[in-house]
C-alpha cells in the first residue's frame, strides 16, 4: 500500500509525531536504518513478495 505518513495518521487517527515515533520504532528493532533496508529485509524473509516494487513516498513531512 503506498501511503504518506500524513496519510496513515489520518487513516490511523493519529498525529504525524506519532506516526514517525512508531516507523522509527519498527525499523529499531528490525536492526534497520530506513523504509528501504526495511523493505529488503521484509523481502528476504519472506513476508513482502520477491519481485515487487516497494512504493515510497516522501510525503506528510518526512
Amino acid at each position: 500500500m503506498d501511503m504518506s505518513n500524513k496519510e496513515i495518521g489520518e487513516t490511523l487517527f493519529i498525529s504525524l509525531p506519532t506516526v514517525k515515533m512508531h516507523r522509527g520504532n519498527a525499523f529499531m528493532k528490525l536492526g534497520v536504518k530506513g523504509a528501504l533496508e526495511a523493505y529488503w529485509l521484509l523481502e528476504t524473509i519472506g513476508i513482502v513478495e520477491k519481485g515487487r516494487r516497494p512504493a515510497f513516498r516522501n510525503g506528510g513531512g518526512e
